[in-house]
Parts: structure tokens; sequence; C-alpha cells
């Protein structure tokens, strides 16, 4: 396996690597590049240099590969499977697809409930205003009538204080 680690690009042979070397992509990244490491550079894993996805656990034999791994595991969505010899990529991506799929139904059942409690709370709400309005409205109304009544009595009082005179 040879690589590019200025463009994250992998190559089965030499001849697919020299390939790269000479196309638009990466003589642009070239240009860009400010890192001064060679294209070419191979970096296989070992037991104390494991190149492992800390999103998946995956292991990658190059820093390339797991790189190019990185874009791709941290968009799901937009993860194409381009080698049909990565079964174990394909694997993956469709497991992590059922996990934010599942993700998506659990999010989905937890709005819905969510929102029946909301309607439960704001109808439990409404039913207690309800109530202290109408208790509100009971006591003003006995409010009043008291009032009335001793309106009224204050002028019964009136007039027979006006008769005696």
């Amino acid at each position: 396996m040879f690589s590019c680690e200025i463009c994250n690009y992998n190559a089965n042979t030499k001849a697919v690597l020299a390939r790269h070397l000479t196309s638009k992509k990466h003589i642009k990244q070239t240009e860009i590049s400010t890192t001064t490491t060679t294209p070419t550079t191979i970096e296989p894993v070992t037991e104390t240099n494991p190149l492992e996805c800390k999103n998946c656990n995956k292991e990658f034999k190059f820093k390339g590969g797991l790189e190019r791994h990185m874009t791709k595991c941290k968009k799901v969505e937009e993860v194409v499977v381009n080698d049909s010899t990565e079964d174990n990529e394909e694997k993956d991506v469709d497991s992590i697809k059922k996990e934010y799929e599942h993700n998506i139904t659990r999010l989905i059942v937890e709005i819905i409930r969510n929102r029946y409690e909301f309607e439960i709370e704001t109808e439990l709400l409404k039913k207690s205003y309800e109530e202290k309005i109408s208790e509100m409205k009971n006591e003003f109304e006995r409010l009043f009538i008291s009032k009335e009544l001793e309106n009224k009595k204050l002028q019964v009082q009136i007039q027979m204080l006006t008769k005696k005179k």
C-alpha cells in the first residue's frame, strides 16, 4: 500500500500512486501545502504504533487511510464506499446507519412523549387557572352582594333617620 499524506490518498501500487502524483488535485494540494513530508511515506501499523479510529475503533495500516476514514466517520450521511474490497468498512457504515436511524427514532419518540406531556401539563394549568378564575369570580360576587346588602341597610337607615326628622 502506498500513500500520499498531502492529499490523504492511498494507492495499491506504485504506478497508481505515480499517476496520482501527476494529477491536478495533487499538484494543487502540493502548492497549498506547507508541509515538507514526502508523499510516498509508508507508515505501517506496529504493536507500539496502532492507528485506530477514535469514533468506531477501526484499525488502519496507514495514517492516510485513518485520516480518510475520519472524514467519513464524522459525517455518516456523506459516506460513500468506493472500494469493493473494503467489506468491513461497508459493514461499519451499515451499523452506523442503523444506529443513526435508531437514534432518530428514539428522538422522535422522545419528542412525541414530551409533546404529550406538555399538552397534559398545559391542560392541567388551564383547568387550574379556570378554577382560580371561578373562585375569584365567586369571591367577587360574594363581596359585591355583601356590599350591596350593606348599602341597602345604610339606605334604609338613612331613610329612617330622615323620616324621624
